[in-house]
């Protein structure tokens, strides 16, 4: 079973949900469809009519220790999707995007950094690593 858990990105007031899978960062594409205001089942769409993307429907234990499935992409399509979002197709989340398209990989970079060799790893602890 795969756990989620809070990852801050600089620049922004929101969160996104993050997992790892074989070694991999995960990032649930509800977290950040929602923080971008964008309408999360035409991303979904979107992203499976691409060579590029991995996207894939899996069961994840919630911060409050619920299982729910939830669709996940990893970090490579994660950044590829980013940067085919228009800055400025809504303007109230255009700083979240920019932010996001700026800062998320480092991010991820040292999260992974910080979940590499835990097995076990659980929500709120690793979470913090990352800022």
């Amino acid at each position: 079973m795969h756990y989620l858990f809070k990852v801050k990105v600089p620049g922004t007031p929101n969160t996104i949900d993050a997992t790892l899978i074989d070694g991999r960062i995960w990032v649930t594409l509800s977290s950040v469809c929602n923080s971008l205001g964008i309408h999360q089942p035409t991303q979904q769409d979107r992203l499976k009519l691409t060579c590029w993307a991995k996207i894939e429907r899996i069961p994840l234990v919630t911060e409050r220790g619920r299982e729910q499935t939830m669709y996940v992409i990893d970090r490579r399509t994660l950044t590829m999707w980013l940067a085919t979002l228009g800055v400025y197709r809504n303007k109230a989340t255009r700083k979240t995007l920019e932010a996001y398209q700026k800062n998320i990989d480092d991010v991820l970079d040292r999260l992974q950094q910080g979940l590499r060799g835990e097995k076990n790893y659980p929500a709120a602890p690793l979470a913090e690593k990352a800022q």
